[in-house]
């Protein structure tokens, strides 16, 4: 019975995590620096909760900036940081996309834009 009873809290666990995959939004989108798109951008997503942002998952930009996510309806942050080459020097990107609100799951987002600027140290 105690075993039976802890497969089925870690299941419940796991769901609770994990949402089932029809209950998820594919959203497409790409990592831009002006006219550039920029591969190899690690874009990390947070989920708005009750106590402030909270971390959800990350990615990488692949061909021609483009990402992909499966994400759960909610609002989310997406930051996203890179360093490109400039002639001889390193120049840091970062770009911010706050407050995207995916609603129905099993849906499609696609065309966000994640768009890259000179990264001051801000945060932004």
């Amino acid at each position: 019975m105690g075993s039976a009873l802890i497969l089925v809290l870690a299941a419940l666990t796991l769901s609770a995590c994990h949402p089932a995959p029809g209950k998820l939004t594919v959203v497409t989108g790409k990592t831009v620096y002006g006219d550039l798109a920029l591969e190899g951008v690690r874009i990390e997503v947070s989920r708005r909760e009750t106590s402030g942002w909270r971390y959800h998952s990350d990615t990488m930009s692949g061909y021609h900036g483009s990402f992909r996510l499966h994400l759960p309806p909610g609002t989310y942050l997406f930051q996203a940081r890179t360093m490109i080459r400039m002639g001889d020097d390193e120049l840091a990107l970062a770009g911010t996309l706050e407050n995207l609100i995916v609603k129905e799951p099993g849906e499609r987002m696609d065309r966000i834009v994640v768009e890259m600027n000179p990264d001051t140290g801000s945060g932004q």
